[in-house]
């Protein structure tokens, strides 16, 4: 009598296609696990370009809207590394200047503006511009126009007291060019203090709007 064919595995087959299996299941959760990582990365890439390019905008418009709150005053008030306050005005008339601040608040590591219409008043509005900001290095530096004229040709600024001192009241009057400059680092990176590589820097110059370095008679420093 003839047996019956019993066909199969053999252990070192069946060990085999475990191995090779092993491996494919490993590679495609790799493969899964690094797509995932690198989704998060372009995600808080493009999350800190727009948070950070808004907030530079809101900066950088408001600064080019200085105006003299009087024809004796000063468009800036005072400034510092990480702070400055002055006046502008967005409106056609009647002209009713607002005094503006712009701050990075350390505790929260934040960039806030308050409005309000002058020392002892109350705010009129205040807002954050951005959370998650490093500010490794100042968040504005002043410079303002040489006091000889005839030195240069070309528009050029020099650079206002030592980077990260507060301006002098004479000084404030003289500011002629602002540099605002920051990171803006991913919202999951906020709290934690960190600033990935994923965070983005931001650095814009601001001429003022009482200063036209392209005068006819030349750059001059603002007057009111």
């Amino acid at each position: 009598m003839k047996l019956r064919s019993q066909s199969g595995f053999t252990l070192v087959e069946l060990l085999v296609a475990i191995v090779v299996g092993s491996i494919i299941v490993i590679a495609a959760f790799t493969m899964l696990d690094r797509a995932v990582v690198l989704t998060g990365k372009t995600t808080d890439r493009v999350d800190s370009t727009q948070r950070g390019r808004i907030a530079l905008d809101v900066i950088t418009r408001h600064l080019r809207s200085q105006v003299c709150p009087a024809a004796a005053g000063s468009a800036i008030e005072s400034g510092g590394p990480r702070s400055i306050t002055f006046w502008a005005f967005f409106r056609t008339k009647p002209f009713a200047p607002q005094r503006y601040t712009i701050a990075w608040n350390p505790n929260t590591q934040a960039i806030e503006e308050t409005v309000d219409n002058g020392q002892g008043t109350a705010v009129v509005s205040k807002r954050t511009l951005i959370t998650g900001a490093r500010t490794p290095t100042p968040l504005f530096t002043y410079y303002a126009y040489p006091t000889d004229a005839s030195a240069y040709v070309e528009p050029s600024v020099d650079l206002l007291g030592a980077t990260g001192t507060s301006l002098s009241a004479d000084d404030a009057k003289r500011v002629a060019m602002i540099e605002v400059h920051f990171t803006a680092v991913p919202s999951r990176a906020e709290s934690n203090g960190t600033t990935p590589q994923e965070s983005t820097e931001y650095d814009d110059q601001v001429y003022s709007r009482t200063a036209d370095p392209n005068a006819v008679a030349g750059a001059r420093n603002p007057s009111c």
